[in-house]
């Protein structure tokens, strides 16, 4: 074993926070464009322990539970600057057939008025639907019914339904849901933007329980399948070769036959 690896197994509780986080920081950038690579997280911190030579239970479940909180603020700026730096346009596919792209303009920067339009190609029967703006941290909620949506088709033939909004306060994060279907079908976005904080902070609030809970359901249940593979194999080992027994000293009963001659 090298000087190197002696310095890092005899300094693993630093260096399994290091080096953890630093690939944690990778998985979370990558899992813009993978999602499911953000739960490689627990995985990849299982795996630094181990060639660090970190055993023991409890402080790898105290060191993974560190790294995990790391990992949720890492994932909540990139995740914030990603959103801000983005269009704001959204599409969803729902089961009658339809696909509706949901956009909001302008989407990040203040304004006077901000326009909210559904794209909605596919199945374009509506019986009912209404639109509801929210502020996710100021109080502010708008009801807008039927009435006050306008209704028409682009270019392409989807239909287009939209709303100018002249009343936003421009501080926080906003949220739109459009409801049709008599209100059995629902589209859900985010915007308008006008602070990236604000959106660490909503990421932050909304990631922290589920992803902590799951990055450390992983973990736990990672390490006691690993501990259980690892006491099967030990005893699989043991089976196929018993240790030798003790040889009887010759020297022993040798000077008691002298004895008795």
């Amino acid at each position: 074993m090298s000087d190197l690896a002696k310095f890092l197994q005899s300094n693993n509780r630093i260096f399994v926070l290091i080096f953890s986080t630093l690939i944690a920081l990778a998985l979370i950038y990558l899992s813009l464009y993978i999602s499911i690579l953000i739960y490689f997280v627990p995985v990849e911190v299982f795996i630094v322990m181990h060639y660090l030579k970190m055993w023991r239970l409890i402080p790898r479940i105290l060191g993974a539970t560190v790294v995990f909180f790391i990992a949720v603020v890492l994932a909540s700026v990139i995740f914030g600057y990603a959103l801000y730096d983005s269009s704001g346009v959204s599409a969803q596919s729902l089961s009658n057939g339809s696909t509706v792209t949901a956009s909001v303009e302008p989407f990040n920067h203040a304004a006077t008025s901000y326009n909210f339009t559904f794209s909605i190609a596919g199945n374009q029967t509506l019986y009912s639907y209404y639109m509801i703006i929210h502020g996710v941290s100021n109080g502010y909620t708008a009801n807008i019914s039927e009435s006050h949506l306008s209704k028409g088709y682009n270019s392409t033939g989807a239909l287009v339904i939209s709303y100018v909004a002249t009343n936003i306060t421009n501080t926080g994060v906003y949220e739109y849901y459009f409801y049709f279907d008599n209100g059995t079908s629902v589209i859900s976005s985010v915007g308008p933007l006008f602070s990236v904080g604000a959106i660490i902070e909503l990421y932050l609030l909304d990631l922290t329980p589920g992803f902590m809970i799951t990055f450390e359901l992983i973990f736990v249940v990672g390490a006691f399948i690993a501990r259980s593979i690892s006491n099967s194999a030990s005893m699989r080992k043991r089976y196929l070769n018993p240790p030798t027994p003790p040889q009887p000293d010759m020297s022993a009963e040798t000077e008691s036959q002298d004895s008795i001659k």
